[in-house]
């Protein structure tokens, strides 16, 4: 390991993103931490200049002429139906649990919790990947198992058992 990422390291947090239609939760693995909110995002304006007015349950109590409510992991045949605004709620997120500027680009283990029946596709792997990335993650790890309990398993024990299989 050389300083830089030694030094990261000191500056950054490993995070656990859990996603399914109706909750996101994002726990830090050092504290315990957790945010969870709804998978809802409310736009407005015209459709090639859309402008984001809230995110969460924020957007359920508005009511501002012209909105849009859009969950970007609600759709009948896959898991992600609109990865600019999936990301556009990552991102939010992870900004509103790591709220200390100090803090650098997480790592990141990505878990599906639904429509993962047989496993998931490349290109699922690969949406999930990539929504983390454009989030702001530095590193990511898509798990596919059982729930993970960030009390008792570390970022590494969960990526030694991602590369072994």
């Amino acid at each position: 390991m050389n300083l830089v990422q030694r030094l990261m390291g000191i500056f950054s947090e490993d995070l656990l993103i859990e996603l399914t239609k109706s909750e996101v939760s994002i726990t830090s693995f050092s504290n315990g931490a957790t945010v969870k909110d709804k998978p809802l995002i409310a736009v407005s304006g015209e459709k090639n200049k859309l402008t984001v007015e809230g995110v969460g349950a924020e957007c359920q109590n508005m009511s501002k002429s012209g909105l849009q409510f859009i969950n970007p992991f609600d759709h009948s045949r896959s898991f992600v139906a609109n990865f600019t605004y999936a990301e556009k709620i990552l991102r939010h997120l992870i900004r509103k649990l790591l709220s200390n500027p100090l803090i650098t680009s997480p790592r990141v283990i990505m878990h599906q919790l639904e429509k993962n029946e047989g496993g998931l596709t490349e290109i699922e792997e690969r949406v999930l990947r990539e929504l983390a990335l454009g989030a702001g993650a530095r590193e990511v790890i898509v798990f596919q198992g059982s729930k993970i309990n960030t009390s008792v398993d570390t970022y590494q024990a969960i990526k030694q058992r991602v590369d072994v299989t």
